[in-house]
């Protein structure tokens, strides 16, 4: 699964189409004013005139004196409008003046303001502690100060997996992946979590997402169990392996309908080459623990002999630098099909431990080991049908079976009947038994 948007600026702004007609209607605007000024002022000063010349008030005689006033009020007008003129731009320019040096002023407390209000929430943050869930948690605040940069909010690399396994000083490793949405993570995948640590709860628990925060586990977290949230960065887990010709393709390959299982197929690969440990499918429910087992893949079907003719690599053990996951990278970088979902999965590690030997680099589990249902009956399992069966494969199970695997591909859109034996798996080897949902 998988990221928004721009804002358009410039909105409230108002395109001048016509510059000039603005300026004009401010110039005649102050023209207006002046003529009506000059208008009064030139019938005072002709009535003045006429009122002073009495009876020798010529044509002539008024004509003069009318010309030399027009002309002498012409001047003075003309002086007037300019000094009308540079008052209006000396105050235009000390209210643009006023207007800049208030908009820094503002700014600069606005700056002031966030840093101490920014302070604030962080000193109250860190002085704020979880709430407790159990009495193990009095011991995740000490946890969580130790593993401070395990959290921080960005990830940087798998340095980040690195340092969270060296300070958790963990008893095993264990990686999940989930690629598609965060939200669709329900009860059912969580049990994996749950059924995990249930048995392992001194072990690291990594789970490669892209879609998930990083605090999404946080409460197992505040029960004291070590599990986070990583970004998987696949060039650096596949760094000086074969798979790395492979992810030079990768513009291609994220095209295929079946890329998400593709990735997480390599992602798995190079962790557990890179790291060691154990790698699960999130559509299984471990029923013991797996310590004991070193180099190991399971049976999916087996022929009349019980000898294994298909493996799966849903549930994979195997240490550091195996040089089974090793072939298995050259085997998927050599032979890899963009158009084929098995080819690359379930086939892949049935051909490389053809040509494989099994001894200490290679233990293959009978099908009871991890998929003790196959796929094609698995949903009858899921129903109270032939409560009788169901109940002899669940007794086996408990005695031999070291985890379940469900075949989520075919019965994600099943609800688990109460009593079947998919209901008794989903409620008997959780942490939150008490918890429901609609898929468990």
């Amino acid at each position: 699964g998988g990221g928004g948007g721009g804002g358009g600026g410039g909105g409230g702004h108002r395109l001048n189409l016509n510059p000039s007609y603005d300026n004009n209607n401010n110039v005649g605007g102050d023209e207006a004013l002046h003529s009506s000024h000059f208008t009064r002022q030139r019938r005072g000063a002709i009535h003045h005139i006429r009122s002073s010349s009495g009876s020798s008030g010529g044509h002539l005689h008024d004509g003069v004196h009318g010309g030399v006033y027009a002309r002498n009020n012409n001047s003075k007008n003309s002086s007037m409008k300019k000094k009308d003129f540079s008052h209006s731009k000396r105050t235009f320019r000390k209210q643009t003046l006023f207007g800049i040096v208030f908009g820094i002023v503002m700014m600069v407390v606005l700056a002031v303001g966030a840093s101490w209000l920014a302070k604030v929430f962080m000193d109250t943050s860190a002085n704020t502690s979880p709430s407790s869930l159990s009495s193990t948690s009095k011991n995740s605040n000490n946890k969580r100060a130790e593993h401070a940069g395990v959290f921080s909010p960005v990830a940087e690399g798998d340095s980040r997996v690195e340092r969270f396994m060296a300070k958790s000083n963990c008893t095993l490793n264990f990686f999940l992946a989930w690629t598609t949405s965060a939200a669709k993570f329900s009860l059912r995948y969580r049990r994996t979590v749950e059924s995990t640590l249930k048995f392992h709860p001194g072990a690291c628990l990594i789970v490669y997402s892209p879609t998930m925060q990083l605090d999404h586990f946080q409460r197992f977290w505040d029960l004291g169990y070590n599990i986070i949230v990583e970004r998987p960065d696949v060039p650096y887990l596949i760094r000086g392996t074969p798979a790395e010709a492979w992810y030079q393709g990768i513009d291609k390959w994220k095209n295929g309908e079946y890329f998400f299982s593709h990735i997480t197929e390599i992602i798995r690969l190079a962790t557990l080459w890179k790291y060691g440990g154990v790698y699960l499918d999130t559509d299984v429910v471990v029923m013991r623990e797996l310590d004991n087992l070193h180099n190991a893949v399971g049976t999916e079907l087996a022929d009349e002999r019980g000898e294994a003719k298909v493996l799966n690599g849903a549930v994979l053990a195997f240490r550091k630098g195996s040089a089974f996951i090793h072939e298995c990278m050259v085997e998927f970088n050599t032979t890899y099909r963009i158009d084929s979902w098995g080819w690359n999965g379930p086939q892949l590690v049935t051909r490389v431990a053809a040509r494989f030997p099994q001894g200490p680099e290679l233990q293959i589990l009978p099908t009871i080991g991890f998929y003790p249902i196959h796929w094609a009956k698995v949903r009858k399992y899921f129903t109270d049908e032939d409560p009788a069966d169901q109940h002899a494969v669940w007794e086996r199970m408990k005695r031999e079976t070291y985890l379940f695997h469900y075949w989520n591909k075919i019965t994600v859109k099943l609800v688990p009947t109460p009593g079947s034996l998919m209901y008794k798996v989903l409620n008997n080897y959780c942490l939150f038994c008490e918890e429901t949902g609609m898929d468990g």
